[in-house]
């Protein structure tokens, strides 16, 4: 058993993307961090056209095996709609069809974004995720109330939004998380877990994107307990302009 899970880490790790670097523009790192072994947590970074990346950040309910495995469908179907330029509230109704026919009552939340460095524009959906924290040149800019809706897998009707944010000529930085990082900062005497993580984005937003990463991570661990487990899966995808490092 203990090699089965460990032979499907290995295939969960080699489905997350192999390279952070898809342009010159982007500025992009991510990590994952299992409370067990197997993530129910997912990032996804990848080139939709000559000018467009698009990203992907989400949270199956609960973790280890059950969640790992409703993750993989749901990265499937994600990639390969957006990838192949479906509408977005098609691609999330397909999600809502393969979730509720697992039958599982289980849902998934997740943030879809897609950046277009030409025009230098945000497209954004939250469908029940953690809104981000984003900075331009380090002020930070709310996620608009209208693409911010409900997670992937409950039946109720809910108009699909895309939110725009222009991102302008200056310094961007997008900071994306899961719960397991907001309830870990909670955990560490932070207060709340969301305000840490964005006065930690706006301290540190120059730092290229692995450091950013990195460093939060670092911040979080450093005041909990080492011996005590990790309660919830934690992922952290960080997208900037490449202006600085």
């Amino acid at each position: 058993m203990q090699q089965e899970l460990d032979q499907a880490r290995q295939i969960q790790t080699d489905l997350f993307p192999p390279t952070f670097e898809v342009d010159e523009r982007l500025n992009a790192f991510a990590v994952n961090l299992p409370s067990v072994q197997v993530s129910g947590d997912y990032f996804d970074l990848f080139r939709t056209g000559p000018d467009t990346v698009a990203f992907v950040v989400a949270d199956a309910m609960g973790h280890g095996m059950p969640a790992a495995l409703m993750m993989a469908a749901v990265r499937a179907s994600l990639r390969m709609g957006v990838a192949y330029g479906l509408p977005w509230h098609a691609v999330f109704e397909g999600l809502d069809g393969i979730i509720t026919q697992a039958k599982t009552g289980r849902f998934v939340t997740g943030l879809v974004g897609q950046v277009d460095l030409h025009r230098n524009e945000l497209q954004i959906v939250s469908a029940g995720h953690l809104p981000p924290s984003i900075l331009l040149d380090g002020k930070p800019v709310e996620l608009p109330d209208h693409c911010q809706t409900r997670p992937w897998g409950i039946g109720f009707d809910c108009p699909w939004e895309v939110g725009r944010i222009p991102l302008g000529s200056g310094d961007w930085s997008i900071l994306c998380f899961t719960d397991g990082i907001t309830d870990a900062a909670a955990r560490a005497g932070r207060g709340h877990g969301s305000r840490m993580v964005a006065a930690y984005h706006q301290q540190n937003y120059s730092v290229s994107a692995e450091d950013l990463c990195q460093g939060l991570l670092s911040e979080i661990s450093a005041r909990q307990d080492p011996n005590a487990p990790v309660e919830d899966d934690q992922t952290v995808l960080v997208l900037r302009s490449a202006q600085q490092k």
